[in-house]
């Protein structure tokens, strides 16, 4: 997709872990700042923070000890936890999940900063002329505001987001050194 004619008809949705995590894991054939052209983020998933129903755990700040637990996709554990058979805890976004008014964020559960999402973005070649870019972000935005693909991500545990190119530019240029540094704080050696 970097080396494809800057024409706006070639594009990639690529997700969040393979634009801003990768660079600092990994050798990538691209540089996903100077290779690529922001269109918009699309849609982006979150995850809970869930345990088995007989953890006596009733939010974030009682998971200390050896509990079982994981943070999966609300997708998939939303429902279990509706069910009563996992409890969920918190959502692992920046704000409360319109999925998942009810429970709070890891950041409001006491502990600030606490962010993990993974989003969805559309991207060009970074030699794309302006005026596509702003079409193609403006036909992005249209299509995100239909209710039948509004409740279709929804459905996927996906919520619409539909960023300005700036606005997208800015995640991507944030979170890159974001996750370098955690990675490196992880002790992960990445493989160059």
């Amino acid at each position: 997709m970097v080396k494809a004619t800057a024409d706006g008809y070639t594009l990639g949705l690529l997700n969040q872990p393979r634009i801003v995590i990768s660079p600092g894991l990994q050798r990538l054939p691209f540089d996903p700042i100077r290779d690529m052209a922001p269109v918009s983020q699309v849609a982006a998933s979150l995850y809970v923070l869930i345990v088995h129903h007989a953890v006596p755990a009733k939010n974030v700040q009682e998971i200390g000890g050896r509990v079982t637990m994981t943070f999966g996709p609300v997708a998939s554990f939303l429902p279990l936890a509706r069910e009563g058979k996992l409890r969920a805890l918190a959502v692992t976004s920046p704000k409360r999940s319109a999925q998942a008014p009810e429970l709070p964020t890891v950041a409001e559960s006491g502990y600030p900063g606490f962010e993990v999402t993974n989003w969805y973005g559309l991207l060009g070649p970074a030699r794309t002329p302006p005026a596509i870019i702003g079409k193609l972000h403006r036909e992005t935005v249209r299509a995100l505001a239909l209710p039948d693909l509004h409740a279709r991500l929804g459905a996927l545990g996906l919520e619409a987001i539909g960023s300005s190119p700036a606005e997208f530019a800015a995640v991507i240029n944030s979170e890159i050194p974001r996750w370098a540094k955690l990675i490196r704080e992880a002790g992960i050696k990445p493989d160059r």
